[in-house]
Formats: C-alpha cells, structure tokens, sequence
C-alpha cells in the first residue's frame, strides 16, 4: 500500500495528501510498526498524511456521551469536523463504514 501510495508524481501536483486509517492498538505500547510504516511512506517520497485512528465503539458511545468525546475528530467527505457537531445522519454514515477497532 505504501508502495503504491508514494507512486504519485508530486512536482505536478500541490501534493497529494493520504487518509489511512489503523486500529488503535497499533498506538498503544511499542510504536516500531506503526513508526516504520509512517517512516517508509517519509522516506518514499510521501508530502503528507491524515491518520484515522478512530474505534467505532468510540463513535457508538460520542452518539450517546457527546459531552465525552469533545474532541473526537473525523474525516468526511473531504473535510473533517468534530463528530459531535455533525448532524445525526452523517454522524451514522460515519459509524456504518468505520468497522474496525
């Protein structure tokens, strides 16, 4: 993937800027793998990156809790927003394809 995502020609473009999306475990203790995925893509050439670390069990509980998750931040369509401030039927489309955990 990272391969693939570093391919992009950025002297003809303002940059390309990737949206990838890990499991929050990657985050917790020992940071080598996720260190080194973040390095390759660096060192491959990659300008920039919006990582994604968002639990749909987080999103299920900002829907009940929103005074909890003030700070939750998700990527929509092009633009990110606090989840707790969209309205309720993008705050679902983003939970149905947020799967993962």
């Amino acid at each position: 993937m990272i391969l693939s995502l570093t391919k992009l020609d950025n002297s003809i473009h303002a940059g390309g800027n990737q949206n990838l999306k890990f499991a929050r475990s990657m985050f917790e203790g020992d940071l080598t793998q996720i260190k080194s995925v973040l390095g390759t893509f660096f060192d491959l050439g990659g300008q920039q990156v919006n990582l994604s670390v968002v639990c749909q069990k987080d999103l299920e509980d900002a829907l009940v809790h929103p005074e909890s998750h003030e700070n939750l931040v998700v990527r929509v369509g092009g633009f990110t927003a606090r989840f707790i401030d969209l309205d309720k039927k993008t705050q679902q489309d983003v939970l149905t394809r947020t799967a993962y955990c």
